[in-house]
């Protein structure tokens, strides 16, 4: 009981009702009160309360007793047990009998928050219990027969356990009094009914304890009514039932106390809820109405409890819960009903208790704990009724607000009309012997003109005009004899347009427009040969825009926009390859919004369409935020908000921050699925909105739709390793507090797979509670989570530092940025320590101090024989120049000379025998001339290239333009003939030897004229590349024959050839010698081409000077 949970919880709620209906009269001290306050007591209607029971975890159905501690937690003292619930599961405590620090017994009746964030617990049989929540351990107070400073019973009464300000403990037992105990010194004292002593306590079965606002201590006895006590000086005045006095308690049992907040003080007895005037004695009884099926169970009040709106709910034993309305001026009454799972799930009452984020909790005595969301709903909502004042179904087809206020709405076969100001319900039906009823209930959309007179579109009944003023309808239907009648009598959508024209969508055969004067329609209906017909028979939705312009909405045809003049349709269909085109062709409902921004819902998402390119410049679905892609209504709120209505839940859009909110039955909504036709609407008058779904509808303000501002406290609720929970406490305890209590945990490194399971305590609704949590030091980022992923796992985590932080978010995402956090440190092994590393450093610096040594002496005699190696290689390698020498001297003499004499004699015998010779064998002489001339190049080119490699080089400054045109013009006679296109670029001074590079570049030109003689117009180009860094390039490019790249890595090598002879001459020498000139200049020779489109050839120097 809250009541008995602090000084002044229990009776304020039902004073303050009192108090809105006018004083509870009170006599002049000596005077005389009036004998009852009479209310009459209405039954409760549309409150969803939730129950907790053995289902959901709680080890009883009897809970005797709720209190929340400091860090947030709720705590249910059960039948069997102490229970802690953090919104999604419970962690029960019960008695062992081989753990001296568990709960002393488990029937647990009294459960009161204490300083020091204990709580106090009362058994039936195991006296008073303290626990601390941190260390999870109870610390018993109980009856010792041999210690007179121990407890007066183990048998404590329900609520009966008290720690006042002074930080005395006040104990209410069954049968042996009451016991004050000092909590600082442990002395106990005894306050007992003694026989025949009026100054004693009037019982010793104690019922219930409370102390006011001005410290004093009133008892509540079982079968003796009330007691006062001055703590001060020990004085208890009595307040005794007298049954022929109806100024005193009406029952001498009395189950609580209450001063509210006016500061009235309220007793709460089997005979009723009493007023105390404590100036006067005086009871005044607030009196219940009679003649109810439960009046006696209405009268034994069990519990009072004032909610943060100064409200009263008042417990009862077997009649449930009791509300004071103070707006009308009687008493409502929550008690279960069978048929109702969201009624009380017993009706009879034990406790009550507020929690910060708005949800009291009821106790019961065999229907667990019950919540109920005291803060008032976002969303109205409207159902059918156990009587006629209500909808007369579930099931919403349309809805619409005329502009007296009335709310018409369309069930199955059932028009309602709801006069709001005096909340009546009216029903139409049709009725086969009168022409003038409806004809058809099933109202799907309704519009009104200006006259008054109300349009109904039926399902199956067609269009029926209202008359208010005479009630009297009358139906246009379907005629397929006659082409001015209505296409269709089932009826999807109604619209009057700025002229004053009503169109009608027909569920299948599409479009009318109703000519009033002649009462005909003009019907447009979907023809699949006629493009610039109507693109799809069911019409869902009719809108004219500030244009003017009339659009159509089809399900399974698109958009269409109408052209009046041509009266032809322009059709706007899905097609999934263009992203820009509709989401889906079931477009479902329009609406341009006051920015002039034109939707369309569909059963893919929201378009945020383009009028003049007839495009989609948004497409919004379950991806961007929506709860449900398929859409059934869209309204604009003052805000410029939209509220879309879909197949799973409703949702705020702000166009603005292209950002949802999202809305559920949670929330309060009839359903989360919401239904086709029209069971939306705005009304033109307040701003409100209705929406209809498939149970019930809900009326609301936009404007007053707010967030509960409540920031949950966030918890550590479990902490596992290796996936098991870890108990607090035991031997060489890893945890010695709870988890949440925990600022840092340090643990080996075999010990580094982790959970850490949270909990948001806001318990509203914790399924729609939110999270996010990081490991800083592992995690980069923050991993946000529902509700049913509240366990951040980490395995193998690596020796570190690390700090886990979570945040969660209350039901309506209001965020506890702070959250909680928890350090952790999972230390290295022994081998990968500070100290371990150190000595291991050490060891490694002296084996490298030892292993340089080595090195040293090692290369030291390594250098002394290379030193010989060397010296003997030089002495080889002078011999074997010395041989090449003999070996150049002996080709250029010995071969060379037989060559001559050879090609001397070819000559002679030419001249001197050439009149006798035919023409076969002159050819022979030639042929043997040129393979003597050709060998003879051969042995001059060798032999270039032997002198190359051995050939001291002389660096200076060169001047490689003055060397290009040098070399050119000593060309100029084999060249004399061609048509040669030169290309000379400005050519930089490198460092080099001249003449080598003259070979180089002689070869390399030479290359160039050589494979370009068969071009008609040669081209050659001789150029360097953009300034380089380190090197200057310098290229020959020709458009002679090329080469294949395949074979571009043989170009350099000696005697290689990409040509036959008979193509080009040459002897596959002179590149190889570029590539050695330009190799022992320390740079590098390449080449580029392709067969028939030329090639380049590049040679790099070094940057440098000589």
């Amino acid at each position: 009981m809250n009541a008995r949970t602090s000084a002044g919880t229990l009776v304020v709620p039902l004073l303050m009702v009192l108090a809105l209906l006018g004083p509870v009269p009170t006599p002049a001290h000596g005077g005389s009160a009036p004998d009852a306050v009479r209310l009459s007591v209405a039954p409760g209607k549309d409150t969803q309360f939730t129950a907790l029971t053995g289902e959901a975890g709680l080890p009883s159905g009897n809970v005797y007793g709720i209190a929340q501690d400091t860090q947030g937690f709720l705590w249910f003292a059960t039948g069997d047990g102490l229970s802690r619930y953090d919104g999604y599961t419970f962690r029960n405590f019960r008695f062992d009998r081989n753990n001296p620090n568990s709960l002393g017994h488990n029937t647990v009746v009294a459960i009161r928050p204490g300083r020091g964030g204990v709580l106090w617990l009362g058994t039936t049989g195991g006296g008073v219990d303290r626990f601390d929540p941190a260390t999870e351990t109870f610390t018993h107070y109980r009856h010792d027969p041999g210690n007179p400073s121990s407890l007066s019973s183990n048998s404590i009464s329900e609520g009966s356990v008290y720690e006042d300000p002074e930080g005395v403990l006040w104990v209410g037992t069954t049968d042996s009094g009451l016991n004050r105990l000092d909590l600082a010194t442990g002395a106990v004292t005894y306050f007992r009914h003694i026989p025949r002593d009026a100054d004693s306590l009037s019982s010793n079965n104690i019922e219930s304890l409370y102390q006011d606002s001005e410290r004093m201590l009133w008892i509540g006895t079982a079968d003796a009514g009330l007691n006062r006590l001055d703590p001060v000086t020990g004085r208890i005045t009595r307040y005794p039932s007298r049954p022929n006095d109806p100024h005193t308690l009406p029952s001498p049992r009395v189950h609580g106390m209450h001063e509210d907040r006016a500061g009235r003080f309220w007793v709460l007895t089997d005979g009723g809820l009493m007023s105390l005037d404590r100036r006067t004695g005086q009871f005044t009884r607030l009196a219940i109405t009679t003649g109810l099926r439960d009046a006696a169970s209405l009268s034994a009040t069990k519990d009072v409890h004032e909610d943060a709106h100064a409200v009263l709910w008042v417990g009862t034993e077997g009649a449930g819960v009791l509300k004071f309305d103070p707006a009308q001026r009687h008493l409502v009454q929550y008690r279960n009903e069978p048929a109702d799972p969201h009624s009380l799930r017993n009706n009879f009452i034990s406790s009550f208790w507020e929690d910060p984020s708005g949800t009291l909790w009821v106790g019961t005595l065999g229907g667990g704990a019950n919540k109920l969301y005291t803060r008032p709903p976002k969303f109205a909502r409207h159902r059918h009724g156990q009587d006629a004042n209500s909808v007369a179904d579930n099931f919403i087809l349309s809805v619409f607000e005329d502009r007296n206020g009335i709310v018409w709405i369309g069930n199955d076969r059932t028009l309602n009309r709801w006069d709001r100001s005096s909340n009546t319900w009216r029903t139409f039906r049709n009725d086969p012997n009168d022409p003038t009823s409806i004809s058809n209930g099933s109202v799907t959309a309704t519009q009104e003109d200006p006259d008054g007179t109300l349009w109904f579109g039926t399902y199956n009944g067609g269009l029926n005009g209202f008359d208010p003023r005479t009630n009297r309808f009358k139906a246009y239907r379907t005629n397929p004899n006659d082409p001015q009648a209505l296409s269709d009598d089932i009826i999807r959508a109604l619209y009057r347009d700025s002229n004053g024209v009503l169109w009608a969508g027909g569920w299948n055969n599409g479009l009318n427009r109703f000519d009033r004067a002649k009462e005909t329609f003009r019907q447009f209906r979907h023809d699949p040969g006629n493009p610039a017909s109507l693109g799809g028979g069911s019409v869902t939705d009719i809108y004219e825009d500030r244009a003017h312009t009339l659009w159509v909405a089809t399900e399974g045809g698109g958009l269409n926009r109408f052209d009046p003049a041509t009266e032809a349709f322009k059709r706007y269909r899905s097609d999934p390859k263009d992203l820009s085109s509709l989401p889906d062709d079931a477009v479902r409902v329009l609406l341009e919004d006051r920015s002039g921004q034109f939707w369309v819902g569909t059963a893919g998402g929201l378009c945020a369409f383009d009028r003049i390119n007839g495009i989609c410049t948004a497409v919004y679905t379950q991806k961007e935020g929506l709860p449900n892609n398929t859409i059934e209504g869209i309204l604009e709120d003052e805000r410029g908000n939209l509220w879309i209505s879909t197949n799973n839940g409703l949702s705020r859009f702000n166009p603005g921050t292209k950002t949802f909110r999202n809305y559920d039955v949670l929330d309060g909504l009839q359903s989360n699925e919401f239904n086709v036709f029209t069971a939306f609407h705005k009304s033109a008058r307040t701003g409100e909105m209705y929406f209809g779904g498939i149970n019930g509808f809900n009326v609301f303000d936009p404007a007053r739709i707010d967030d509960n501002p409540f920031v949950p406290p966030v918890v550590l609720t479990d902490f596992r390793l290796f996936g098991k929970s870890v108990p607090v406490g035991g031997q060489d305890p890893v945890l010695a507090k709870n988890i949440n209590r925990t600022d840092e945990l340090t643990f080996p490194h075999f010990q580094n797979s982790l959970s850490f399971e949270f909990s948001a305590l806001s318990y509203v609704a914790p399924t729609k509670n939110r999270y996010r949590y990081r490991l800083e030091g592992f995690d980069k980022d923050w991993r946000e989570v529902g509700s049913n992923e509240r366990l951040a796992v980490y395995t193998s985590l690596p020796a570190g530092q690390y700090l886990f932080r979570v945040q969660g978010s209350n039901e309506d995402g209001v965020w506890n940025g702070q959250g909680t956090s928890l350090k952790v440190t999972i230390t290295p092994p022994w081998w990968a320590t500070w100290w371990f590393l150190c000595l291991l450093l050490a060891l490694l610096l002296g084996l490298a101090f030892g292993g340089d040594r080595l090195r040293v002496m090692r290369l030291k005699r390594y250098s002394q024989k290379l030193e010989r190696d060397v010296t003997e290689r030089t002495a080889e390698l002078a011999a074997k120049n010395k041989e090449l020498e003999a070996f150049s001297y002996s080709v250029s003499h010995d071969l060379r000379a037989p060559l001559r004499h050879i090609d001397g004699y070819l000559t002679l015998l030419k001249e001197s025998a050439a009149p006798m010779l035919d023409q076969d064998n002159l050819r022979h002489i030639e042929t043997i001339a040129r393979a003597t001339r050709r060998m003879g190049m051969l042995i001059d080119d060798l032999l270039s290239f032997s002198r190359m490699g051995r050939q001291e080089m002389s660096k200076t400054a060169v001047d490689l333009g003055d060397l290009v045109a040098e070399v050119v013009q000593e060309m100029a006679p084999e060249t004399e003939g061609r048509d040669i296109d030169w290309h000379i670029a400005e050519l930089p001074v490198v460092t080099g030897d001249r003449a080598m590079l003259r070979v180089v570049l002689v070869n390399l030109i030479s290359n160039a004229l050589k494979f370009t003689q068969k071009r008609e117009r040669a081209e050659i180009t001789i150029g360097c590349l953009p300034d380089q860094a380190t090197e200057t390039v310098v290229f020959v490019r020709d458009n002679g024959a090329g080469f294949d790249m395949r074979y571009h890595d043989k170009l350099f090598g000696v005697f290689q050839r990409l040509h036959r002879m008979e193509e080009f001459q040459g002897t596959g020498i002179g590149l190889a010698n570029v590539f050695r000139i330009v190799a022992r200049h320390g740079g590098r020779a390449w080449a580029e081409g392709a067969v028939d489109f030329g090639a380049t050839f590049y040679f790099s120097l070094p940057k440098g000077h000589a």
